[in-house]
């Protein structure tokens, strides 16, 4: 496997053993749960497993072809905070020390999401600053 790859490899695992902690809190706390909230909250989480995966394969596209846009990536970069904050909405059902547990697992998720949308943005602008320069120089 490719550097590149295992480093998308190792940027993604954290998200989803966050997501998954995630996962695993609501599903320990279901007895006391509304379960319409739950479900909407597990729908959020969910969107953004998937806008992360879309960031992935628009990086990679990025990649693969040169008259590519970003705007598709800023796209991508702000469904995933837009994602985020939506998380931070809590359920009413959580109590004090729940409320704090799940605060600090999305202060690491935002943290790993941040990092990663800059790398992903360092990408891209050094992508770019590499194709003006071919255009710009003979060859």
């Amino acid at each position: 496997m490719s550097q590149p790859a295992q480093q998308k490899q190792k940027n993604i695992l954290p998200l989803l053993i966050a997501a998954f902690a995630l996962l695993l809190l609501f599903y320990l706390n279901s007895d006391e749960v509304d379960q319409q909230a739950h479900q909407q909250y597990l729908s959020r989480i969910s969107h953004l497993v998937e806008h992360n995966a879309s960031y992935s394969a628009e990086l990679l596209s990025l990649n693969q072809r040169r008259k590519r846009s970003l705007s598709r990536l800023n796209h991508q970069s702000k469904e995933l905070h837009h994602d985020l904050e939506l998380l931070y909405q809590f359920p009413s059902w959580l109590d004090e020390k729940q409320h704090t547990e799940l605060q600090k697992e999305l202060q690491k998720l935002k943290r790993q999401i941040e990092h990663r949308v800059d790398l992903g943005e360092r990408f891209a602008r050094a992508r770019s600053s590499y194709l003006n320069s071919l255009i710009q120089l003979p060859a």
